[in-house]
């Protein structure tokens, strides 16, 4: 298989998802809380997310593996640190949701 999405595919299919997860899921659930200063909310929070997808999409195109998010924290890193990484991100989402 011919690996041919570029740096803006990739940045075009997290932008897509992103609003597409935003927009169908989160907003009524934010509308509900905060009413019309939900657009505020995600407006506020485009920057510090842009900031790290950005950083996502540059590890993903510098290391194209599977596994990214403890192929990338093995290579920098260890893979102990990256296992622990790993489950610290994991436990972090669970209790965070």
């Amino acid at each position: 298989m011919k690996k041919s999405l570029k740096f803006w595919d990739l940045v075009a299919l997290e932008v897509g998802m992103t609003i597409g997860a935003g927009i169908f899921v989160y907003m009524p659930i934010a509308y509900k809380s905060a009413g019309v200063g939900a657009i505020v909310a995600f407006i506020f929070a485009f920057l510090p997310m842009a900031i790290i997808m950005i950083n996502v999409m540059l590890l993903g195109s510098t290391l194209p593996t599977t596994g990214g998010t403890f192929k990338y924290g093995a290579f920098l890193f260890s893979p102990k640190a990256a296992f622990l990484g790993l489950w610290a991100y994991l436990f972090g989402a669970f209790v965070g949701l």
